[in-house]
């Protein structure tokens, strides 16, 4: 009885992994709608980027008021995979208190 058992729940195990789940198909669908996983693993660069606005509560021109808008940032990265490098260009644009601009490379 314990090894019937025992045979039961590994050929389930079995079963399960050899199934391909719904998420492991949705990455399959993407990767193959991209060129391939041979395609993919020749990917030489990867260049990202992103913004993002800064709001300080309290600083309205009325109490209780709407906070004031004080900066907004730019991020551009480019990663260069065959030496494993990667360049960061970071732009921070202040409005308040004073319009100023701190760039870091």
């Amino acid at each position: 009885m314990r090894y019937a058992l025992a045979a039961l729940f590994g050929a389930l195990l079995l079963a399960s992994c050899a199934t391909p789940t719904k998420e492991q198909s949705l990455v399959s669908k993407a990767a193959d709608a991209m060129g391939g996983a041979r395609a993919l693993g020749d990917i030489k660069t990867i260049s990202t980027s992103g913004t993002s606005k800064w709001w300080e509560p309290e600083q309205s021109e009325v109490p209780g008021g709407e906070p004031r808008f004080s900066a907004e940032g730019k991020i551009d990265s480019i990663s260069d995979l065959a030496s494993r490098t990667t360049r960061y260009d970071y732009q921070k644009n202040f409005a308040y208190p004073t319009a100023r601009t701190f760039t870091y490379s």
